[in-house]
């Protein structure tokens, strides 16, 4: 550490006595010339230690695989949650909205007496998610309804299975 303070010490001295001891001249002349160089070479004895610092920190980094990181089942298992909240988030809201909007069309149910809950799933192993499950929730003068047949119609059309409730 002392000839690190010290290198940076003795340049800092020689570019100031070369700066004092060129000439001006028009436009600045040599001196200007003379700053410049000496603040870069000042500059690369300042980031000189940073060259080890870095290759310490690489050697360290080429290291550790992902797997001591984050364990691959829990990182999988992450990956899939974002994917599957997206998706909700995505297709979830339209497709509830669609259910409702079938019940309003085949059975004539009003869509502010009813909403869906839409569970998503991918079954088979496939890899796009599909509706494992719709859940029909009647409210108002629907939950008269027939839920037989409510299930019968949206589990046909959706092809998944279909649950039926009031509230």
């Amino acid at each position: 550490m002392k000839e690190y303070v010290y290198s940076i010490v003795c340049l800092a001295a020689a570019g100031g006595l070369a700066c004092l001891l060129s000439p001006e001249g028009s436009g600045g002349g040599l001196k200007k010339h003379v700053k410049l160089i000496s603040s870069v070479c000042l500059l690369c004895v300042l980031v000189s230690p940073l060259t080890g610092i870095m290759a310490d920190l690489s050697d360290w980094l080429s290291g550790i695989s992902a797997e001591e990181i984050v364990g691959s089942e829990e990182l999988e298992a992450s990956y899939e949650k974002s994917y599957f909240d997206n998706l909700r988030s995505i297709y979830g809201d339209d497709l509830e909205g669609a259910v409702c909007h079938f019940l309003k069309q085949e059975l004539g149910i009003p869509e502010d007496e009813c909403r869906a809950i839409v569970e998503l799933g991918n079954e088979g192993g496939e890899d796009a998610y599909a509706p494992r499950r719709i859940t029909v929730v009647l409210s108002g003068r629907s939950i008269l309804r027939d839920p037989s047949m409510v299930k019968r119609v949206v589990s046909k059309a959706f092809e998944c299975e279909c649950l039926c409730a009031i509230e």
